[in-house]
């Protein structure tokens, strides 16, 4: 038998109702209170009766019989007539001590049969010996069923208990309605005490007194007596009136004809207690008593009121009633003159008040937000229903919700007041909008703005809103939403400050400048300001020295409003990047990166920790820009790049297949795919596809130069001094450039100077390059741990399975460098058979080598220099002078005097090789 955590485990896996039972039985009394309050909770919740009745026995065993009763109640509603739910309800309300329910329900549970009719049985003599107060009905009667009414299903759901104790109270208040009708008429002629007395009333002593005519009354012809037909009486009831079948939620009030229905169906013998008598007897017995008059007993003109006797006219009545209805209606102007003066003085003060609280809005200072609500709350009490105060209060929550985070707010309300006093739909559009943004429903946002835009095109706050949620999207048009909303309202700050921003992220950053120092000088008190001339200059490629609000941005970092705070963090990594403080640098932006609340700002975050070598935090921050918008062209450059740090160059190009290529972005990323796979072409081609001066930039002149160095040129890099500085630099692959640089050119001084720099986990790309060096300088041991990381840590390129064979070589495993092509046959191309060649001849095997590649030209002089490099050394190792002399003599001439191409020309008959200086 599988055990309780077996059990679990399934039904974690698959929770249906078989699970549940089978679970909910294991639980009985097993003392695991943590998986009963689990299974308990999630079984209550189903529509499935047995799965709540197997719910309901294990809250039974574990003590917990509130709950078991709770379930079993929401069972009965599933289904009324199952008397399984009855009978195990009647048990708990036994075990609660509640007999006499637990006594009715269970009469039930009987009624309705069940799968265990013995148990019930036994628990409803149970539940009556403890009640004690009522005998077991007679066999015949307790067999009958009774008429039960389902619950109807309303909204206002009711337990069983509840429609237990009103079927009951319905029953009692019946039975005392119809009890008096259970005794015998009078006969015909009995005096009326015997009449009253038959009626519960008990007559007065003595001859009864004649009637008072009621005042200003003629006095009333006396009827004349009625006579009853000679009849024997009714026999009373030889029991109670039948009890009333009970009832559901939907009961109406009972009316007359109820009760004489009620009453014919008894006489007709339809009722255990015996019959009731017509309701022509009732009538008449009610005559007799003085309670009912027939129609035309009493003669139209036995009533008649006497016509009062003309008075004088009293005039000064007259004169009262119209002064005293003078004084109302004056009154009653006077009321209403005061009333209107005192709605007019509110209101004047009303738009007092709401006047400051505009033009705190559109100072958008966090710090008069509380001010401004208390505010508004004060308008609110001067006039409830101002269309200006309903506006403003939308105004003020969107504000709210810019500065601070809208999670926790909503417009449902604030919008319904506006409607309700008559603002115009296109002063309202602005919160449909805000109401999905601040939900984090980017899509319901965007939809709500195209659907409103006709509308609401002469109000800022839509605009601003507009802007918001197309920045939130990634899209560029919102600084033009922006600028609208400026065009509308310009003294609207919150507008002007997330137009500099959109420009400074997504825009032109030199743009952004000129508008952060205008507001700068505008509002000189301001840290607003301080905070876009820091991210102006943080979003410059060309940036130069850091201006001074960088640091007192910093510094007051906690002062700014939620969307700015980010900046003051980026802003503070920037700066420890430059002074090499890595430590200080990534809890900055990691700061940064949870306050970023656009793709835009994450993007950024994102670039700035993939120079400062941190891949988690760049993977989280392209994840978060992702998140905000999965088709933001930056956010999927970052991901491309992110996944260039960990040598994934198929999943590179991937991110940016679909983004124009026109893109300095899309451009590296190509390149540096080109640049490790030696496709020189496809390199050439991203070039040429970017703007002309997109080689000038910052982060694309490290690549720039790669492709020179694959061409085999060598002027572009400068001196060894700007060579280790580009190694330094920030721009992607600017380290693997120049290692590749001191390594092909033979500079092993500058590539140790360049390797010292490499601290922390080792990736592929620089695995590949300091395998190479470790080869170089007789480090075989390093070189072959390094090859073999650079083959197992990410996409397999030439350039790794090239490293890892002249490892191998120099190592004498000849034999294991020539099953790595069997290993990996689609590396390379053409190229592989003359690193096959290569790894051929130096194990020996030279003829076998030659005619490997006889058929076969060496890339040619336009091919990128690492592939000449290695025909040049399979002619070596072949010895093949004829061929290889005049194919190995420019690439040494050139200056790439490296170990390898060195040891090529020495075998080719070259000489010796000496290195440049």
């Amino acid at each position: 038998m599988a055990s309780i955590d077996e059990l679990y485990a399934r039904w974690q896996q698959n929770p249906d109702p078989a699970q549940t039972m089978a679970l909910c039985d294991a639980l009985r009394g097993s003392g695991r209170a943590d998986l009963v309050e689990i299974v308990g909770s999630h079984a209550s919740r189903q529509l499935h009766v047995p799965a709540l009745v197997a719910a309901a026995r294990m809250y039974t065993d574990t003590g917990r019989l509130d709950d078991a009763q709770s379930v079993l109640v929401a069972a009965g509603r599933l289904a009324p007539r199952d008397g399984d739910v009855y009978r195990w309800l009647g048990e708990v309300l036994l075990r609660r001590g509640d007999a006499a329910r637990a006594e009715k329900v269970l009469e039930r549970a009987v009624q309705f049969g069940g799968s265990d009719p013995a148990a019930a049985h036994a628990l409803l003599g149970r539940a009556r010996s403890l009640a004690g107060n009522r005998a077991a009905p007679p066999p015949a009667q307790a067999a009958r069923p009774e008429r039960v009414v389902p619950p109807t299903g309303t909204e206002e759901e009711e337990d069983i208990d509840t429609l237990i104790r009103k079927n009951d109270d319905i029953r009692e208040a019946l039975a005392e309605a119809l009890a008096p009708l259970s005794r015998p008429l009078p006969a015909a002629g009995q005096p009326y005490g015997a009449q009253t007395a038959s009626f519960g009333m008990q007559p007065p002593p003595g001859p009864l007194p004649a009637p008072a005519p009621p005042p200003f009354a003629a006095p009333v012809a006396s009827a004349p007596p009625v006579s009853l037909p000679a009849q024997p009486p009714p026999q009373p009831f030889a029991h109670p009136p039948a009890p009333v079948a009970p009832v559901n939620r939907g009961l109406e009030p009972l009316r007359a004809h109820d009760f004489a229905k009620a009453g014919e169906s008894a006489y007709r013998g339809e009722s255990p207690g015996g019959k009731v008598p017509e309701a022509r007897d009732v009538l008449e017995a009610l005559q007799i008593a003085g309670i009912y008059e027939p129609d035309g007993a009493v003669s139209p003109q036995a009533y008649a009121w006497d016509r009062p006797d003309k008075g004088r006219r009293r005039i000064a009545s007259t004169i009262t009633l119209a002064a005293l209805a003078l004084a109302l209606v004056g009154g009653g102007f006077g009321v209403l003159k005061y009333v209107n003066d005192r709605r007019a003085k509110d209101h004047v003060i009303a738009e007092q008040v709401l006047a400051k609280v505009d033009a705190d809005l559109r100072a958008s200072d966090p710090k008069l937000l509380a001010p401004s609500e208390q505010a508004l709350g004060r308008a609110f009490e001067l006039e409830s229903r101002s269309p200006h105060a309903a506006v403003t209060w939308l105004h003020e929550r969107a504000l709210k919700g810019l500065l601070e985070g809208g999670q926790d707010l909503a417009f449902e309300g604030a919008t319904g007041r506006a409607k309700d006093v008559g603002v115009p739909d296109k002063q309202i559009a602005f919160a449909h909008v805000a109401s999905f943004l601040f939900q984090g429903d980017t899509a319901g946002a965007a939809a709500t703005v195209a659907k409103w835009d006709p509308v609401a095109q002469d109000d800022a706050w839509f605009h601003l809103l507009a802007g918001a949620t197309f920045e939130r999207a990634g899209d560029s048009r919102a600084a033009e939403r922006y600028a609208a909303a400026v065009k509308l309202d310009p003294e609207l700050f919150v507008a002007q400050a997330f137009l500099t921003r959109a420009l400074a992220v997504d825009g032109d950053p030199h743009a952004a400048a000129d508008h952060a120092k205008e507001l700068r000088i505008k509002y000189p008190d301001r840290v607003e300001p301080m905070a876009l001339v820091a991210l102006a200059w943080a979003r410059d490629p060309m940036r130069g020295e850091e201006p001074p609000e960088v640091k007192e941005i910093v510094e007051k970092a906690d002062a700014l409003p939620q969307p700015l705070r980010a900046v003051a963090y980026a802003a503070k990594g920037i700066v420890a990047l430059e002074r090499r403080a890595l430590d200080d640098a990534k809890p900055a932006l990691q700061r940064a990166l949870a306050l970023a609340e656009t793709p835009g700002v994450a993007s950024w975050i994102g670039s700035i920790a993939l120079s400062a070598g941190d891949e988690a935090l760049a993977r989280k921050a392209a994840l978060s820009a992702v998140s905000f918008s999965a088709v933001y062209p930056p956010a999927r450059v970052l991901a491309a790049r992110v996944a260039l740090l960990g040598a994934r160059l198929d999943e590179a190009l991937k991110a940016v297949e679909d983004l124009p290529p026109t893109s300095p972005d899309v451009a590296v990323v190509t390149a540096a795919v080109a640049y490790e796979k030696l496709d020189a072409e496809r390199m050439a081609r991203a070039f040429e596809a970017a703007p002309a001066d997109a080689k000038k930039l910052p982060f694309v002149v490290p690549l720039a130069r790669g492709q020179a160095l694959l061409a085999g040129g060598t002027k572009e890099f400068g001196s060894a001094k700007a060579v280790l500085d580009m190694a330094d630099d920030e721009g992607p692959w600017a380290d693997l450039v120049a290692m590749d640089y001191a390594l092909d050119t033979g500079d092993l001084e500058l590539a140790a100077k360049v390797a010292a720099q490499w601290k922390g986990d080792v990736r592929a790309p620089r695995a590949v390059r300091l395998a190479r060096l470790a080869r170089y300088e007789g480090k075989l041991d390093d070189a072959d741990r390094m090859s073999r990381a650079a083959m197992e840590g990410g996409t397999v390129t030439i350039r790794a399975l090239a490293e890892r064979v002249f490892v191998l070589v120099a190592a004498n495993k000849s034999a294991e460098a020539a099953a790595l092509f069997k290993t990996h046959p689609n590396i390379g191309g053409p190229l592989a058979k003359w690193l096959r060649a290569y790894a051929t001849a130096s194990g020996g095997k030279i003829e076998e080598a030659r005619a490997s590649v006889s058929s076969e030209d060496p890339p040619p002089a336009l091919a990128p220099l690492p592939a000449r490099m290695i025909a040049a050394s399979a002619y070596g190792a072949m010895k093949d002078a004829r061929h290889g002399n005049e194919y190995a003599k420019p690439i040494v001439q050139a200056g790439f005097a490296n170990p390898d191409m060195t040891m090529a020309a020495e075998k080719l008959g070259l000489g010796k090789v000496v290195r440049r200086r």
